[in-house]
C-alpha cells in the first residue's frame, strides 16, 4: 500500500511538473502569437501605406495631365476668339456704327 500511495505522488509530481511546462508552453504561444500580429499589423499597414501613396500619386498625375490638357484646351479657344476678334473688330465698330448713324 506504500509503494502505492508513492507511485501516486510520483505520478502527481510528474503530472504537475508536466502541466507547468505545458503553461509555459501556453504563455510562450501567447507572446509568440502577439508578437505575429503585431508584424502582420505591420506589413499590411506598410502595405496599405504604399497603395494609398501609390494611388495618391497616380490621381495627383492624372489631374496634373487634366490640368495640363484644360489650359491647352483654353489657350486654343482664347487664341481663336482673339483671331476673330482681331479680324472682324472693324467690321463691326463699322456695323455698330452705321447702326447707331442711322436711327
Amino acid at each position: 500500500m506504500e509503494n502505492l500511495i508513492k507511485e501516486v505522488i510520483e505520478l502527481d509530481k510528474k503530472a504537475r511538473t508536466e502541466v507547468e511546462l505545458l503553461e509555459i508552453e501556453k504563455s510562450k504561444i501567447s507572446e509568440f502569437i502577439n508578437q505575429k500580429k503585431s508584424e502582420i499589423e505591420a506589413l499590411y499597414k506598410a502595405d496599405a501605406k504604399k497603395i494609398v501613396e501609390a494611388t495618391k500619386q497616380k490621381l495627383l498625375d492624372d489631374l496634373e495631365k487634366k490640368k495640363q490638357e484644360a489650359n491647352a484646351e483654353f489657350d486654343e479657344k482664347f487664341h481663336k476668339l482673339e483671331e476673330t476678334i482681331l479680324k472682324n473688330k472693324n467690321g463691326w465698330i463699322d456695323s455698330i456704327y452705321e447702326y447707331c448713324v442711322k436711327e
